[in-house]
């Protein structure tokens, strides 16, 4: 990191955590999706915002980074295979990206966004206002989707007691139906940060998320019928 570049604007690294493997589809994050590798959508839209200062690909898989250098981002090294299996904590492989470059550079961004490559379709304005929202002050930031729940089959504690999750008193304490998606992961790395902002996505196509043989095709329909603006 530059003087020249940390003072012109905060520094928020965007990481993207692409290992080799892969249980539902083989080697998804290097199947071709429309021209690109899928890898290779969120590394696009990670270097087009405007917010975005530094763009790393975490992976354990060659191929892997060397398709994340030919779209632009960094790979400095590659992640260590303990951190790579099906039941590897991917927050612990987040923190071996960020010691890394602390190591080797001292450096330390301001925030952190996380962007997991089976969700090709992100909108360039949605990340722009989630890291400007985290550059706000906020501790995270968010991506999560609405669901349906049946509440007659869902009960809630309170008090030492289950209550049905429909109960009116009870269901006015609770949060709305939404669960958190891998879309967008923000983290302002600071202390002086609080609060937790989340964004609804509703577009059904930004909520394509890869992770079986349907889904990629489904994504590549979307690209031949034109169905999505990337705003790159």
């Amino acid at each position: 990191m530059t003087g020249e570049r940390a003072a012109s604007r905060p520094e928020v690294l965007a990481i993207i955590p692409a290992r080799g493997g892969s249980k539902g589809l083989p080697r998804k994050n290097a199947l071709m999706l429309g021209d690109r590798p899928l890898v290779a959508w969120s590394v696009s839209v990670a270097r087009a915002a405007r917010n975005i200062t530094r763009v790393v690909v975490s992976t354990d898989d060659p191929e892997i980074a060397d398709i994340a250098r030919e779209y632009g981002a960094e790979v400095p090294f590659l992640r260590p295979a303990h951190l790579s299996g099906d039941r590897a904590d991917v927050g612990l492989a987040l923190q071996h990206i960020r010691n890394g470059l602390f190591e080797r550079e001292r450096y330390r961004p301001l925030g952190q966004v996380v962007l997991y490559p089976t969700h090709p379709f992100r909108r360039r304005s949605t990340i722009e206002h989630l890291v400007d929202t985290l550059l706000a002050g906020y501790e995270t930031v968010s991506t999560v989707r609405r669901i349906d729940t049946p509440q007659e089959r869902f009960f809630c504690e309170e008090g030492g007691l289950l209550h049905p999750y429909g109960e009116a008193e009870v269901a006015m304490a609770l949060a709305p139906h939404v669960r958190t998606y891998g879309y967008c992961y923000g983290r302002y790395l600071d202390f002086s940060a609080a609060g937790h902002y989340q964004h609804v996505l509703t577009d059904p196509v930004e909520l394509i998320d890869i992770d079986a043989e349907e889904d990629l095709e489904l994504a590549r329909k979307v690209l031949e019928h034109n169905l999505f603006d990337f705003e790159l």
